[in-house]
């Protein structure tokens, strides 16, 4: 039944990645319905038109694509949200504005980022399918200041210790694998493996075996200094 509910409100023909449901009672109530679509259609250079969940007052329909509900970095969710405390008789601008919108909306960003925890902690090989369709959306999340360590936690990097340039680390694998007296993660900047390889500034990492983040993504020269004072590290870029 999700799976048939997503493909109506998607448009889509494939199941779901994932989904989570979410009901909260206090201290305001409400109910949400994400999904996280298996393609991201922006990798083929489409637009996301219908990019935003849709947003039922008391059962009526207020805005069938709200892109205010999840941040910029979360716009490939599709999905439903409904509540009875939210005021029906008033703009969509004002409703935004809202303090119990205020809410709802840190709530459900919270919570599914937790989801996302879980699928990555849980289903490994799911969260890589989804950190390859979605992830260099999701790396726009570095500036959610309000969620920097689950964002943090739930990036996905290639390195000099992986095996080929299709398996990912976490931070968090990162700092548990760096060497004695190590107190900067260090990363580089390039177009693909193996021009990181190659590049003159790996020689002494390789000496002393230390470990380098690959970053494919210019993306990711914002993202990482983002990051500052992860688990008491500093993040720099090798020169």
């Amino acid at each position: 039944q999700y799976n048939e509910f997503y493909k109506f409100i998607a448009h889509q023909q494939d199941d779901p990645l994932t989904w989570m449901h979410l009901s909260a009672d206090a201290p305001i109530q409400f109910h949400a319905l994400l999904f996280v679509p298996k393609t991201n259609l922006e990798l083929f250079g489409f637009e996301a038109h219908d990019e935003g969940i849709s947003l039922f007052v008391r059962r009526v329909m207020v805005d069938s694509h709200d892109n205010e509900i999840l941040p910029k970095y979360l716009r490939f969710v599709r999905g439903v949200l409904e509540s009875d405390d939210l005021p029906l008789n008033i703009s969509r601008e004002k409703l935004q504005e809202n303090p119990h919108m205020s809410k709802i909306r840190s709530t459900v960003i919270s919570k599914f980022l937790s989801h996302l925890q879980d699928v990555a902690k849980n289903e490994p090989e799911k969260y890589s399918e989804f950190w390859k369709q979605h992830g260099r959306i999701f790396k726009e999340g570095y500036n959610d200041y309000t969620n920097k360590d689950k964002v943090a936690d739930l990036l996905r990097f290639n390195s000099s210790k992986c095996t080929d340039k299709d398996e990912l680390i976490s931070l968090e694998t990162y700092v548990d694998r760096m060497k004695d007296k190590q107190e900067e993660i260090y990363y580089l900047s390039g177009p693909d493996r193996d021009a990181l390889e190659s590049n003159p500034n790996m020689e002494i990492f390789k000496a002393k075996d230390i470990e380098v983040l690959y970053c494919y993504d210019p993306i990711d020269e914002f993202a990482l200094p983002g990051l500052l004072d992860r688990k008491s590290t500093r993040l720099l870029q090798s020169h």
